[in-house]
Formats: structure tokens, sequence, C-alpha cells
């Protein structure tokens, strides 16, 4: 992953839910209670929750009223390894 703001993104999600295993909100609720110092876009926020859904990370859930949720579906060592994969630079061949 090569945008710096959506990497941002994402170590701070992952950071988050190390410390709150049990956490649960939507997009809007990471943007402005989880990261909010970062002051994500939306459209970042949504690329990052889309990377760590791909890689396993994070859960996409339906909650009754239609709005989506992320929630953790990885272990700490997995979200570590996650982030420390992000902070290597990439070696081009």
């Amino acid at each position: 992953m090569e945008d710096t703001d959506v990497m941002a993104i994402v170590r701070a999600v992952a950071n988050y839910l190390r410390v709150n295993p049990r956490a649960c909100d939507t997009a809007d609720g990471i943007g402005r209670w989880w990261i909010e110092s970062l002051h994500a876009t939306p459209d970042a926020l949504t690329r990052a929750l889309d990377w760590m859904k791909a890689s396993g990370l994070v859960e996409e859930l339906e909650a009754a009223d239609g709005r989506l949720r992320y929630r953790r579906s990885a272990s700490d060592m997995q979200l570590i390894a996650a982030v420390e994969g992000l902070c290597r630079p990439q070696t081009r061949h």
C-alpha cells in the first residue's frame, strides 16, 4: 500500500483495536471517536477499512438499522504483523 494517509489510518485503527478488542462501530464512528486526531477523509477511511477487511483484520457487520459496523477479526499478533508490514520500506526489483 502506498497511500500514506490510508496507511496511517490502518495503523491507528489496528492500535485502537488492540487496546479495545471488543470495539465495534460504523465508519463514521471510527472517524469521529477512534481516530479523530487524524482528521481522516471519508474516502481514505473507507479505503483503509476495505484494506483491513480484505486482509482479515476486521469484519463488516450489517446492523438492524442497515448501517455497516466494523469490529476486530484478527489476533493481536495479526494486527501487529499487518502494521509492521505497512511500515517496512518496499523493495523494487
